[in-house]
């Protein structure tokens, strides 16, 4: 990824905080004489190796996880918001439009999950990660143990120990404080979310 110095953000705990945010990712692999392959897909991040392992499935019958050897690097990306930027919103002339947004790369070489209690582990996880603790909250305990086992046989789960990590914060940090405070306003008042998003990180590092 093409990363600035202006743009970049290196901090461990930035770019874990920003998986766990934005942890819907995609999963790029090469696919043999197919090319390129992509998958959307949610991922866990656990707090093992240098940079963390991410833990996520895709089903069976996507032939995508047999590129996922482990003499293989693989790439995850995780987008956060992201939003037009006007150049009329700025101080200072002449000025050109731009994209303000934040991205992490994640790259590491896969290891299959083959053992069903490491399977049924993860499941329990992700289903409390994106469940919650709310009351009424959805366990993996509440279906009949056989219908699961079934559900396991479609998946294959999978483990990325994250080797190398980048992080992408393009934020207009090479504008004056004047012109970012600027953005941010007129971020703020877009009924757009992304806008908003990327106006509260703006904001965020303004006062830093």
């Amino acid at each position: 990824m093409y990363i600035p110095s202006a743009f970049s953000e290196n901090r461990a705990e930035v770019l874990a905080g920003f998986i766990r945010q934005h942890s819907f990712g995609t999963l790029v692999t090469a696919c043999s004489a197919s090319g390129l392959c992509a998958s959307h897909i949610p991922f866990l991040l656990r707090d093992r190796g240098p940079h963390g392992t991410l833990v996520a499935h895709v089903a069976r019958q996507n032939d995508q996880w047999r590129a996922l050897q482990p003499d293989t690097e693989v790439l995850v990306v995780f987008q956060g918001p992201h939003a037009y930027v006007s150049p009329r919103w700025y101080k200072a002339k002449p000025a050109v439009p731009t994209w303000n947004y934040t991205a992490v790369h994640a790259y590491g070489q896969p290891r299959l999950i083959e053992d069903p209690s490491e399977v049924l582990q993860f499941l329990a996880e992700m289903v409390q990660t994106y469940e919650g603790s709310a009351k009424g909250a959805w366990q993996i305990d509440d279906v009949p143990p056989e219908f699961i086992r079934a559900m396991v046989t479609q998946i294959v789960v999978f483990a990325i120990e994250v080797q190398r990590i980048e992080g992408k914060f393009k934020l207009g940090q090479v504008r004056s404080a004047a012109d970012q405070q600027a953005v941010v306003e007129a971020l703020e008042t877009d009924g757009n979310t992304d806008a908003r998003g990327v106006a509260a990180l703006m904001r965020e590092r303004l006062h830093q």
